[in-house]
């Protein structure tokens, strides 16, 4: 079932701005709030019970568990931080099976380029101290929530023929 389609207009840009501003906090702070990855969350079950639940809704709760099995597995390995697990699945939640995957290939793409353009200005600000941005200080994690909101609200602004 694909939240993103039937989901109002009003719920779709609860969507973006619910990941623009977890993709904010994660850029300053190197952390993403459990409400808003929660509300995300629970937008995304409203949605789906304002469309009329359907039995293809499984496929929703399916993409949301493989996304927390396989994103606790890259936590575990210092991969992936636990905010941005949370928040991958709550935004594949809204998506299909196959627009989930669609999202992660963007969100993947995404954080290559996020991963360059950070680095990058990591090595012109040089050595940041432990109070900078999240997102300038040297030897820290990588916002990969930002790479997350960017692939998530791409994928959505392709499915409702926004872009």
């Amino acid at each position: 079932m694909n939240l993103i389609e039937s989901a109002p207009e009003w719920a779709f840009y609860g969507f973006v701005a619910i990941l623009v501003l977890a993709a904010l906090q994660d850029g300053w702070k190197l952390t993403i709030s459990n409400l808003l990855t929660g509300g995300l969350l629970l937008l995304g079950i409203v949605v789906a019970f304002m469309s009329g639940i359907e039995l293809a809704i499984w496929q929703n709760v399916a993409v949301l568990l493989a996304i927390l099995f396989a994103g606790a597995q890259l936590h575990s390995m210092g991969w992936m931080g636990g905010g941005d697990v949370k928040l991958l699945g709550a935004a594949g939640f809204w998506f299909s099976a196959m627009g989930a995957l669609h999202m992660i290939i963007a969100v993947v793409l995404g954080g290559g380029v996020l991963t360059i353009i950070v680095l990058s200005i990591r090595m012109i600000v040089g050595s940041a101290k432990e109070g900078a941005i999240g997102v300038i200080r040297k030897g820290s994690g990588m916002p990969y929530g930002i790479a997350i909101a960017a692939g998530a609200v791409g994928m959505a602004a392709y499915v409702r023929d926004l872009i």
